[in-house]
């Protein structure tokens, strides 16, 4: 009996964990094709995308008892499922409320990953969400009921349930959806089923497993490397044996399979740059609300591979240059237009193959780099005398924006109008 509830137990854990990765992936896209959907508000196929994300979180979380995630996405998936009917509308506020919902989603994520049995304080953003639902509500996070407001709504909700009305609304409209566009169902069955028989194509292989698979690569390679050079003497000493013309070629052969399962196995480790850059968009688009900017992110190149490791490190130095870039490189819209600049400035991400190097580089059209108020900032921090600076070129002074500290953060008057690009290379080995 014990075994049997073992067995249950480590099922469940095994449904857990796959639903957790799959949550990670429903997420992330979620952060993508929500600001993709605040550029294309007519788009129906990424709306109904969105809406599907949303509703496989919803029930996968509501199966395994994860009542805060369940209610959270229960609440978004009703709003998408207005704005797919064209009862709301899509608005930078309401594309707000929806963002700041998916980033308490991502905690609440966070917190089954580790096993925690905190509870979070959803009232406010429930309730948020209760009234753009209901269209009385479309000033975003600004919009925050007070506490005493908060406490009325807690009140009203135990008197009159309102998650029990929208559950059954939803019921209904779902209903009502189904009878209006049964043809519209069929064809999302069809695709939901072909995505799932593309899906059944892959596994998920723990990276531990990858490594390990590396190292044994690494140790196959040298014993290989060893036997070609001690065939190879052996041929020069015993020129026509007839056992060593067959070694050699044996040789050959187990030398050439080593190669090919030797990229085969690096290729298993590469993933494509766009598993950093789709993060970019939202980042781009929150940046740009914050210091009331408006910023177009044009991506190339996002089918660029790397090594799972690399992709793992360039994210942080990722997220730095493009906050500077916006932060400090685009001007306001006003500052723009005075200089005969359109409103809406641009920031280019590009990543490309040259050679045996992976180049990213961020590239935007803004006002570029102050190179006196660099050399200044670089003789206060006393990186080098006035005298020294002055002899540098500008290139050389550049370099000083690299460094561990340094920082021109104040607003700074750049007359010049050059265009400001980063470049991220990393070494990509061919052996």
């Amino acid at each position: 009996m014990s075994d049997d509830i073992g067995f249950e137990i480590d099922e469940m854990q095994e449904i857990i964990d796959d639903f957790l990765v799959e949550a990670d992936e429903l997420i992330s896209s979620l952060d993508t094709n929500l600001v993709e959907l605040e550029g294309q508000p007519e788009n129906l196929d990424l709306l109904n995308e969105i809406f599907r994300a949303a509703h496989t979180i919803k029930g996968t979380s509501s199966f395994l008892g994860f009542e805060q995630v369940t209610s959270l996405t229960h609440k978004m998936e009703d709003i998408l499922n207005k704005l797919r009917k064209s009862e709301l509308k899509v608005t930078p506020n309401i594309m707000d409320l929806m963002l700041e919902s998916l980033d308490i989603l991502k905690v609440l994520i966070v917190n089954v990953h580790e096993g925690k049995d905190e509870v979070l304080d959803l009232d406010s953003i429930n309730n948020r969400l209760i009234l753009a639902y209901e269209g009385k509500n479309d000033t975003g996070s600004e919009a925050a009921p007070s506490d005493a407001q908060q406490v009325e709504n807690k009140e009203d909700l135990q008197a009159n349930p309102v998650s029990e009305t929208k559950t059954e609304t939803t019921e209904q409209t779902t209903d009502e959806v189904k009878a209006d566009s049964t043809d519209k169902v069929s064809a999302q069955a069809k695709d939901d089923h072909a995505h799932k028989k593309a899906s059944d194509q892959t596994i998920r292989v723990d990276v531990g497993r990858l490594d390990t698979l590396m190292n044994m690569m690494g140790e196959l390679v040298l014993g290989r490397n060893s036997m070609v050079q001690t065939v190879g003497k052996l041929t020069s000493e015993h020129q026509g044996d007839y056992n060593l013309e067959h070694l050699t070629g044996a040789s050959n052969a187990i030398s050439f399979i080593t190669t090919e399962l030797q990229m085969a196995v690096m290729k298993m480790r590469m993933q494509p740059i766009g598993k950093v850059f789709k993060k970019i968009p939202r980042l781009v688009r929150d940046l740009a609300r914050e210091s009331k900017k408006e910023i177009a992110l044009e991506i190339f190149g996002e089918t660029t591979e790397l090594d799972k490791s690399i992709i793992e490190e360039i994210g942080d130095p990722l997220v730095h240059i493009i906050r500077n870039s916006c932060d400090h490189g685009i001007e306001s819209p006003e500052d723009r237009l005075a200089n005969g600049k359109p409103s809406k400035g641009t920031v280019k991400l590009i990543a490309e193959q040259e050679g045996s190097n992976i180049i990213i580089k961020i590239v935007d059209d803004g006002k570029g780099l102050d190179v006196e108020a660099i050399r200044n900032k670089a003789v206060e921090k006393n990186l080098a005398s006035r005298n020294e600076i002055d002899k540098m070129s500008d290139k050389e002074v550049f370099k000083y924006i690299f460094g561990a500290g340094f920082s021109t953060a104040k607003k700074l008057p750049m007359s010049q109008d050059v265009e400001s690009v980063w470049m991220l290379s990393v070494l990509i080995s061919k052996n």
